[in-house]
């Protein structure tokens, strides 16, 4: 018992939350500069890197690299002037903007050394636990699929349809707060209060919001849609407001220019091109609640969390294998929708 447990499962969540985000994130790049840069010799990790990518392609003589040295232990510069050698840029000015990127790195890597010191671990730590983390995941397997057959399956199905209709219900709230809650498509006192609405309701755990919809309308599957279309409302709406600030501004202004009125510009300039991105955002929010069906099921919110709850209940180790590798059948299934939705029709 303690800190780590949750530290571990939060960051094992973590790494396929945000692997997933970036990866989706990454495939919307338009293909020409990563392309532009292959043409000239680089390789395919190099077209996706930085300043450093530049300086393979450019070369890096070595009375260049004596001049920085140089220029780093002896800086001789004239106001306003950054030093060079050769020709080359040595370091960029300390701007506002550099100013402020240095400091939320000092700022977070500061947070996260604090965070060791409030929660007494070290990043060691884990890693000492690794013969006891295997020897507890092996009791899982191999999972046991006879046993509670029928019941697997019937809870498989009503979590997803739970899970269907919570995102759907979700998606058609989330994005036109969304809309609303993005700076560069409505007013400011309007983007705030809608990003304070979704704040508020992402702040409140779905757990918590779960215990309420029970007491009101009883335990069951009812309990568990609603709280995840709220869950589902805070989430998206958050993903939609971001993904559709990231929209460039020309296009707009242009659209503007041919004589389209508001909402017309809105509809073919920002959600148009963004069409992948919240067809995508909605599959994962899917992908989310599914498995979060499963943790509803502890307080009654039905579906194959009740099977889960009971399994871990009575030490049934493999039958909770089970119900971890269904749950990973089905995500990967959605997982390879969501691919072939992208690809095929959009």
């Amino acid at each position: 018992m303690g800190v780590l447990p949750g530290i571990l499962a939060l960051g094992c969540d973590s790494v396929g939350m945000l692997g997933k985000l970036y990866a989706e994130t990454i495939e919307q790049v338009a293909p020409g500069p990563p392309e532009a840069v292959r043409s000239s010799g680089q390789q395919e990790s190099q077209s996706s890197g930085n300043a450093a990518s530049r300086r393979r392609q450019l070369g890096r003589p070595r009375q260049v690299m004596v001049g920085r040295l140089v220029d780093r232990l002896f800086p001789v510069r004239r106001p306003g002037q950054v030093g060079s050698y050769g020709g080359e840029k040595l370091r960029p000015p300390w701007t506002r903007q550099r100013l402020q990127r240095s400091s939320f790195v000092a700022g977070a890597l500061a947070v996260v050394g604090a965070s060791f010191v409030i929660t007494k671990t070290t990043p060691w730590e884990p890693f000492l636990s690794l013969r006891q983390i295997w020897a507890t995941v092996s009791l899982y397997f191999p999972p046991n699929l006879q046993t509670e057959r029928g019941a697997l399956l019937t809870g498989v199905l009503q979590s997803l349809a739970v899970a269907v209709i919570a995102t759907t219900a979700g998606y058609f709230f989330a994005v036109p707060i969304g809309l609303l809650a993005a700076r560069n498509v409505s007013q400011r006192w309007v983007a705030r209060a809608a990003r304070l609405f979704l704040v508020i309701v992402r702040a409140v755990p779905e757990l918590v919001i779960a215990i309420v919809f029970i007491v009101a309308v009883g335990l069951g599957l009812v309990a568990g849609a609603l709280a995840l279309t709220v869950g589902s409302i805070g989430f998206l709406g958050k993903l939609v407001a971001d993904g559709l600030e990231e929209v460039p501004p020309t296009p707009r202004e242009a659209v503007l220019s041919t004589g389209a009125t508001k909402p017309q510009e809105i509809a073919t300039s920002v959600i148009a091109p963004t069409a992948p991105m919240l067809m995508g955002n909605a599959l994962y929010t899917l992908d989310i609640n599914f498995r979060s069906v499963a943790i509803l099921g502890i307080v009654g919110g039905g579906g194959i969390g009740y099977l889960l709850w009971q399994s871990v209940n009575i030490l049934a180790y493999r039958t909770t294998g089970a119900i971890i590798l269904v749950t990973f059948v089905v995500v990967l299934l959605i997982e390879v929708l969501a691919n072939w939705v992208r690809k095929h029709l959009i």
